[in-house]
């Protein structure tokens, strides 16, 4: 294919014109700032339709120096691949380009003697920069909610991208179209709008509100033309400019709840899942101590805690509700008034970390300490791992025993 921008023959010879044979220049002035964007005159058109381009940012001066090592000037490579000299020029100043000028050029080179050009595409590539992907990331949603987009899949998601979310597991821009296709099959207007969205390095982190129209079955739920507004939160890793990963956490149980008019209904129709199976487990840990120390309440864990709960604390493993049951008991009878506050949670997965502090009154018998009426602080910090239903399966407390005999004796304890 000849390049459109000097009309050399498709092998770089520059046909029966001599001028087209002379030696040419890559000087600054080829160099300088382009004005309209990322190229579109390549040989695979441009699809776009004036949406953001899937585009990548490449490593420009190894392109370079891969060029000029088998004598091609920025022309002849552009002739032998099918784009014009502005596109070539571009992708050795690092882009951004579509991945498709990127491989068609390296094929160019390849052809031409460059053996390093031989590496995969991927071996080319920079990261894109967070404002980029913070745009993209914006883009996707605009496309795929509102706009009802499928194409979007294929500009803006990888072709291996993995993905869980509504308790399934998504592999493949199939699974993906599919996943949305039903989206949209269900609910007509989808406005979602970003509540917040954070970057960090080629990940992003997303807050968002949708509100919706049920025209269409829904897990099991029939459409009636209900409105619903829903929130969540999303995060993704990007992958040579593509969506590559991604975790999606909403209530869909409230939704499903809306949609049916205020029905107990669960996903599919399924039995209605356990009570905190799809509960936030950040929030999960804070009602646990806020129930058990604060209400006071040792059958808390009946509702928070697995059966077969396994918990640490004060050098001990205890396992089962009803021993955990007990001590929450042992501290409230040693302790009222007793207030405890959570101070700062971390949460990864279905782990939870919370440091908290309890200010106490020594009311009664605790660690073989007769009450002593002193009002005491205590800090620490309480780890749980939660199970599929929601329940808290492993647990350790660490605080400083130490220093709590000290502030209700005076004394220091005596070492092991």
């Amino acid at each position: 294919m000849a390049s459109q921008h000097d009309g050399s023959a498709a092998d770089g010879s520059g046909g029966n014109n001599p001028k087209r044979d002379k030696p040419e220049r890559d000087g600054p002035e080829r160099d300088g700032p382009e004005r309209d964007g990322p190229e579109r005159d390549g040989p695979r058109g441009d699809a776009t339709g004036g949406r953001v381009d899937a585009s990548i940012r490449v490593d420009g001066p190894r392109l370079r120096e891969l060029r000029k090592s088998v004598g091609l000037t920025q022309s002849r490579l552009a002739a032998k691949a099918g784009y014009t000299e502005r596109a070539v020029r571009k992708l050795e100043r690092g882009g951004p380009v579509r991945r498709e000028t990127l491989e068609d050029v390296l094929t160019a080179l390849k052809d031409a003697g460059a053996a390093a050009a031989g590496d995969e595409a991927e071996a080319f590539l920079l990261d894109l920069p967070p404002e980029e992907l913070a745009r993209r990331m914006r883009e996707w949603c605009r496309r795929a909610f509102a706009g009802r987009d499928l194409s979007a899949v294929d500009d803006l998601i990888a072709p291996n991208i993995t993905g869980q979310a509504e308790g399934q597991t998504y592999r493949g821009r199939e699974a993906i179209r599919a996943r949305y296709a039903e989206l949209h099959a269900a609910f007509d207007p989808i406005e979602l709008s970003i509540d917040r969205l954070t970057m960090d390095g080629q990940t992003a982190a997303m807050q968002w509100t949708a509100s919706v129209r049920h025209v269409g079955p829904f897990h099991g739920v029939p459409a009636e033309g209900r409105r619903a507004t829903v929130s969540g939160y999303s995060w993704v890793r990007f992958e040579n400019g593509l969506i590559a990963e991604f975790r999606d956490h909403w209530d869909v149980p409230s939704l499903l709840r809306t949609l049916a008019g205020g029905r107990p209904v669960t996903l599919g129709g399924a039995t209605p899942a356990p009570p905190n199976a799809h509960a936030d487990p950040e929030r999960l840990a804070r009602a646990w101590l806020e129930r058990a120390f604060n209400d006071r309440d040792p059958d808390a864990v009946d509702q928070f805690m697995a059966e077969d709960v396994t918990f640490f604390a004060e050098g001990a493993t205890r396992t089962g509700r009803d021993v955990i049951r007990r001590r929450v008991a042992a501290v409230l009878e040693g302790f009222d008034p007793l207030r405890l506050t959570v101070e700062r949670v971390l949460r990864d997965g279905n782990e939870v970390l919370a440091h908290w502090s309890v200010i106490k009154t020594h009311s009664g018998r605790f660690l073989d300490i007769e009450p002593t009426g002193r009002v005491v602080t205590v800090r620490g910090s309480s780890w749980c791992r939660f199970n599929e239903d929601g329940l808290i399966a492993e647990a350790r407390d660490h605080w400083d025993v130490a220093d709590l005999i000290r502030q209700l004796t005076g004394e220091s304890p005596r070492p092991l």
